[in-house]
């Protein structure tokens, strides 16, 4: 079975390392986590371009009027780069 992922959506959280084969080599296991690119996301009259997968999206609100009620509106959105992106080719997976 193979997966595939665009950059931004697989993060690497952790190696796990076992004892040592009988052929000198060693067992280990790789932990990711996906989590999807997204694109043209709506916001209240937002419209956010992209976010990478792990990409964290806030917004800045205000308060605005909406039958004779106060709401928050947001006003502008945020996407931050949280993980710096990587090639995992070295670590031969998918290979």
């Amino acid at each position: 079975m193979s997966i595939t992922f665009a950059a931004g959506e697989c993060l690497l959280e952790g190696v796990t390392f076992g004892t040592q084969r009988s052929d000198g080599g060693i067992a280990f296991s790789y932990k990711l986590a996906g989590s999807p690119n997204r694109a043209n996301i709506v916001i209240g009259d937002i419209i956010v371009p992209a976010k990478k997968g792990w990409g964290y999206l806030w917004c800045r609100c205000a308060d605005g009027d909406d039958a004779q009620r106060v709401v928050k509106v947001p006003i502008a959105a945020y996407v931050e780069k949280v993980y710096e992106l990587g090639d995992f080719a070295g670590l031969g997976i998918g290979t």
